[in-house]
């Protein structure tokens, strides 16, 4: 089975650190420009896969249904897939529409049973 095309990719800074509410604490995953949210944060992050070229983060994204402070809130679990750009990740990606790579490679995974990080057959 393969998965939906995920939305258009987001660029900005990956900051993951604790967050406090009362009396509990957990991950938070957020994705900056410096000074402000690309995307609504991921609360109760947990990092589920590091790869090459980045990761795989799992959360629950809290949407205020209304303006009001104290509105009711929304909860969606959510996925991030994580792509750092470094050198190799560019060389690797030349040419390639990045997002239908990786989900050829996770295919690929998934068929095969394993999570090597080989490159699976080329696409026809």
């Amino acid at each position: 089975m393969r998965l939906p095309r995920p939305d258009p990719p987001t660029f900005g800074q990956l900051v993951l650190a604790p967050f406090s509410q009362g009396d509990r604490t957990w991950l938070r995953a957020q994705v900056t420009d410096g000074t402000r949210d690309m995307m609504p944060p991921l609360h109760q992050a947990t990092v589920k896969r590091i790869t090459t070229h980045g990761m795989v983060i799992r959360g629950t994204e809290t949407i205020a249904r209304s303006g009001n402070a104290k509105s009711r809130t929304s909860q969606h679990p959510q996925t991030w897939w994580v792509m750092v750009w470094t050198g190799q990740a560019i060389n690797d990606m030349e040419g390639e529409d990045p997002l239908d790579e990786l989900a050829d490679r996770q295919a690929f995974w998934t068929a095969t049973g394993a999570f090597k990080r080989t490159k699976p057959p080329d696409r026809e």
